[in-house]
């Protein structure tokens, strides 16, 4: 008994076979290195300074900086509506944050 090949796993729109993922997966990686590479960054950089971070926001949780990502358009949003702070306020706090520990 011989063994066949696998057909494709599926067929139609919004379905890919398995080469077709792997065709795909290799062309956005050859895309986009940097941006893969830099979306890892800033997140690991972000867990670094969470302890400093909480001491300047202290009416954030831990968790609650976490799930931010050390996103400045987050953070400036959570920052504005916990401080009761204007946009501009907010922003500039959360700026001058992420310039000096260069995140």
């Amino acid at each position: 008994m011989s063994k066949q090949a696998q057909p494709p796993v599926a067929s139609g729109p919004g379905n890919i076979t398995r080469t077709e993922t792997a065709q795909n997966l290799g062309n956005v990686t050859a895309r986009v290195p940097e941006a893969a590479a830099a979306a890892g960054v800033i997140p690991a950089k972000w867990k670094k300074h969470i302890g400093s971070a909480r001491i300047v926001w202290s009416r954030f949780s831990e968790e609650e900086l976490l799930n931010t990502g050390g996103q400045a358009d987050t953070l400036t949003g959570m920052v504005q509506e916990r401080y009761a702070l204007s946009a501009e306020e907010a922003g500039r706090r959360v700026r001058n944050f992420l310039q000096q520990y260069k995140l």
